[in-house]
């Protein structure tokens, strides 16, 4: 039985907060502001350190209302001088249930943004 449905539109919020999360514990790390266009460099669900724009990490992490990965990691990788690149790590796990993500803190669904050890910078 279901107990949960999550929108596409919540889960690219979910997303899109976990990005700002990680962005901000690199800015943390190399104590500067850096950019906030990105792209994205995705492990998993068949793909292994592909750089992908917005919409095809969209794609590969959102399986629809019902099921989900059971969390996804998100960090800062390389900074350029106009993109930052972030490494998204999708769990090997069997999709499931929201009820069975690991979700926390409570309220970041599937996404858990890391706090980089190192972040290369390519001005």
């Amino acid at each position: 039985m279901v107990l949960y449905r999550m929108k596409k539109q919540e889960f690219q919020q979910l997303f899109e907060d976990t990005i700002k999360s990680a962005i901000l514990y690199a800015e943390q790390l190399l104590e500067r502001k850096i950019p906030q266009e990105v792209s994205f460099q995705l492990h998993g669900a068949g793909y292994s350190g592909k750089i992908v724009d917005f919409a095809q990490v969209m794609d590969a992490i959102y399986l629809g209302e019902e099921q989900f990965f059971r969390f996804i990691t998100v960090g800062v990788v390389e900074v350029r001088r106009n993109e930052t690149i972030l490494f998204v790590g999708i769990s090997g796990h069997t999709p499931t249930s929201f009820e069975k993500i690991r979700n926390t803190p409570p309220g970041n669904g599937p996404f858990n943004p890391v706090i980089p050890l190192h972040v290369n910078v390519i001005d």
